[in-house]
């Protein structure tokens, strides 16, 4: 007797939030703590506003540019 795969499946949620988004439901993100980290790694980070600061400093600690949601 053997086991046989007939098909896969997946499902990709509707409702793709990049970082920049995500930044106002974000309490406790401290600017300028973002910005020594960044700084240190050798990013230029001077005329960044909130938003993009927090993209990039997402990016460069946990490596996430978007998150899926399922709605």
């Amino acid at each position: 007797m053997g086991i046989k795969i007939i098909a896969t499946g997946s499902y990709r949620g509707n409702n793709e939030v990049d970082n920049v988004r995500l930044y106002p439901m974000v309490n406790n993100f401290d600017p300028q703590k973002a910005m020594e980290t960044l700084k240190k790694k050798g990013h230029q980070v001077d005329g960044l506003r909130h938003p993009e600061l927090f993209d990039l400093w997402v990016k460069q600690v946990c490596g996430v540019e978007r998150r899926v949601f399922f709605s």
